[in-house]
């Protein structure tokens, strides 16, 4: 049965309509709709909150600055004795660099196991997956040779790597495990000056 194709705008439509009565009813950034149980009572209305865009940009990814501003305990996983170590290891940089150079290794350390355990697989006779891999792999070489041209086909190892690498790094993030991030999130962890 086909499709209309107007349906499609007629989903995304009813989707923008529903979150801009949202953002009405909950009267913008600075009220929270409150809906749910209080004393007894089901309860729907607007309760004023603290809420800074900013602040929350500072705290996800300005650790050091967001900790130094609050005045807390600079810590790395609840331990102060871990934190001035990695701070001393890595001379003037923020915590941010070691959260982004453990998701590194982590991402590299993950990429040799999965190459491992393909390299362990492979057959003479190929498998399914073996030959979906090995068409990905001639699919990639041919998008190489139309952006780059022929005799650049050699390059296709490393943007293929690139491409892996890069998919993987963003897969990461998805993963609800606090504290892992996705390594390509964070472009701003440089040294303090």
């Amino acid at each position: 049965m086909a499709r209309k194709k107007g349906s499609l705008k007629k989903y995304f439509l009813i989707f923008f309509v529903i979150e801009v009565i949202l953002v009405v009813i909950s009267g913008g950034f600075n009220k929270q709709l409150q809906v749910g149980f209080s004393e007894g009572k089901f309860v729907f209305r607007n309760v004023k909150s603290h809420y800074d865009l900013q602040e929350k940009i500072t705290e996800e990814f300005q650790r050091d600055e967001y900790i130094e501003e609050k005045g807390e305990k600079k810590a790395i996983y609840g331990s102060t004795r871990l934190y001035d170590f990695f701070h001393a290891f890595f001379k003037n940089t923020p915590v941010g660099t070691f959260q982004l150079l453990r998701m590194l290794l982590i991402v590299d350390l993950v990429l040799l196991w999965v190459a491992y355990i393909i390299k362990k697989q492979l057959f003479e006779k190929p498998t399914k997956p073996q030959l979906m891999f090995e068409m990905l792999y001639t699919t990639l070489e041919e998008f190489v040779v139309e952006t780059v041209g022929k005799e650049r086909i050699h390059y296709t190892p490393y943007i293929v790597t690139l491409f892996i690498f890069i998919w993987v790094c963003n897969l990461i993030g998805m993963v609800p495990i606090p504290g892992f991030m996705e390594p390509t999130r964070d472009l701003w962890s440089r040294p303090e000056i």
